[in-house]
């Protein structure tokens, strides 16, 4: 770990940029950091993040572009949040839920004799929803991708999670309370998601609940991202050297040169007009910008297909009058399959809530194209007041939720979604995700990729990684794969970062 006290003179080679600053450019700052390896990171923003990154309203009101939710299948995070002493920070839930026909069905989070006994209760009530061999095949299914070799996996890439369950000659039951689990992963659908995704991670669950000394699959943040998680991570980086970091540094051109070896990038110029000399390069950009930068890697057009829209609401509440568990509840009978995270002080115990708020509910619209209860209208044509009335005519249907309007003090739509001059619709978001689907895996490009210029190097949630999800895990994990690319390619002596894949 790097000493605090202690600010180490930068050498004058190699000379490595890291071009974006979002959670895949942090951790790749920060593992070359720690090797006392010369770097500098440039973001085109005026703050490091990306989409992890918090924001808060005028009034000092903390919101979030997504929930955050921290699994125990985290493990490249939690390594550099244990190494960062921010591990702490992390609360486990007891409780997660989900609700169907209005009525919330309960599951535990983490090991324990009494929570095994929850679990056996869930699936019991489960059971009397859904068809009892139907159940078993369910989890016979998830229990077979648990005994698979790592290729024998790959190989369910090419299946969607739909087929994998054969869903086609299932009951109603089995879509809507079983095969509809995959909604949580980053919006993806059921019938076009990859089985090997999905099936992963719900396999991943399953295990945390049985799995003594577990972390759970549902861990939250004691305070908002940007100060319990991103502010530590930037501060440990500045203590290698005070300007590694660098923002409102947009690329406006890469000069690249041809040598015997292969094309090869020598210098980036910057909108602000000034420049940089590089030996080696990683590219920790968004999945658009990099497809129109490098638009000869193979299937990266295609890929662009699958952005999402990756974007929230915060509703600020005040007062007591309101009914909301601690948690996160997933409300799959909702027109915009809502999913919730209620924050108040119990939660947030790094963090004070300013004045007068009491709480705050984050909300995950996940389906933006099917009309809403009150508006009778899709979340894409809806206004922002709009977009507040269906959350809480939504999140009142159901049972042991209770949201007066009253008891909303303000609200906030995520900013980086656009409106129309007359604020009537949303015209454009600049916060997508990557939605894995069927075979992207294969499509997804390598860290390094043969098409890219030979002294770069690809970061971001959208490169291929053991994390098959579009998560700060799979973000951090690229990371760790691109910073161990350029250690091979200067020849570093530096050990390579450790990097945990999936069990």
């Amino acid at each position: 770990m790097m000493a605090k006290e202690k600010r180490h003179k930068m050498n004058s080679t190699p000379r490595i940029a890291i071009l974006g600053g979002g959670l895949a450019g942090l951790t790749a700052a920060y593992e070359l950091a720690k090797r006392k390896i010369n770097f500098t990171l440039y973001e085109k923003e005026a703050v490091f993040g990306g989409k992890a990154v918090s924001f808060f309203t005028k009034e000092g009101f903390p919101g979030e572009h997504g929930l955050r939710i921290f699994p125990s299948q985290y493990k490249n995070m939690f390594r550099i949040m244990r190494e960062m002493g921010v591990l702490d920070n992390l609360q486990g839930q007891t409780v997660f839920r989900f609700f169907q026909d209005h009525s919330p069905i309960e599951f535990p989070t983490s090991f324990g004799i009494i929570n095994l006994l929850k679990l056996y209760l869930a699936k019991a009530k489960l059971s009397k929803i859904v068809p009892k061999h139907e159940m078993d095949y369910f989890f016979k299914q998830i229990n077979r991708i648990g005994s698979m070799s790592q290729a024998e996996r790959l190989n369910l890439d090419q299946l969607s999670w739909w087929d994998y369950m054969d869903t086609d000659h299932k009951s109603e039951a089995f879509k809507k309370y079983l095969i509809k689990a995959s909604r949580i992963l980053n919006a993806m659908d059921p019938i076009t998601g990859s089985a090997l995704t999905v099936g992963v991670q719900i396999y991943q669950v399953m295990k945390s609940i049985k799995t003594p000394f577990s972390m759970g699959y549902c861990n939250m943040l004691n305070a908002p991202t940007s100060i319990s998680l991103l502010e530590p991570l930037i501060s440990r980086i500045r203590d290698f050297s005070s300007d590694s970091l660098q923002a409102n540094k947009e690329v406006s051109e890469i000069k690249v040169n041809q040598t015997d070896a292969g094309s090869k990038i020598s210098e980036i110029q910057f909108a602000d007009g000034s420049h940089i000399q590089v030996d080696q390069v990683i590219f920790a950009l968004p999945l658009e910008v990099i497809a129109k930068k490098f638009p000869t890697i193979p299937y990266i057009q295609e890929l662009t297909q699958s952005l999402g829209l990756f974007s929230g609401v915060q509703l600020f509440l005040k007062g007591d009058d309101y009914q909301f568990p601690l948690g996160i509840s997933v409300l799959y009978d909702s027109p915009w399959d809502l999913s919730l995270i209620f924050q108040n002080p119990n939660l947030w115990t790094a963090y004070k809530l300013p004045a007068p708020l009491s709480a705050v509910i984050s909300v995950g619209m996940v389906t933006w194209d099917k009309p809403g209860l009150i508006t009778k209208k899709p979340i894409l044509e809806c206004s922002k007041e709009e977009i507040k009335m269906e959350l809480i005519a939504q999140i009142n249907l159901h049972k042991g939720l209770r949201l007066p309007e009253t008891s909303v003090h303000d609200y906030l739509v995520d900013p980086t979604l656009e409106f129309s001059p007359d604020g009537k619709r949303v015209v454009y978001s600049n916060n997508r995700l990557f939605i894995p689907t069927t075979d992207s895996y294969r499509k997804r490009p390598k860290t390094i990729d043969p098409h890219m210029p030979i002294n770069a190097f690809l970061a971001g949630d959208f490169t291929r990684t053991a994390y098959n999800v579009t998560s700060m895990e799979g973000a951090v994990e690229s990371g760790l794969l691109a910073v161990n690319a350029v250690l091979e390619a200067i020849q570093s002596s530096q050990a390579k970062c450790p990097i945990y894949e999936l069990g």
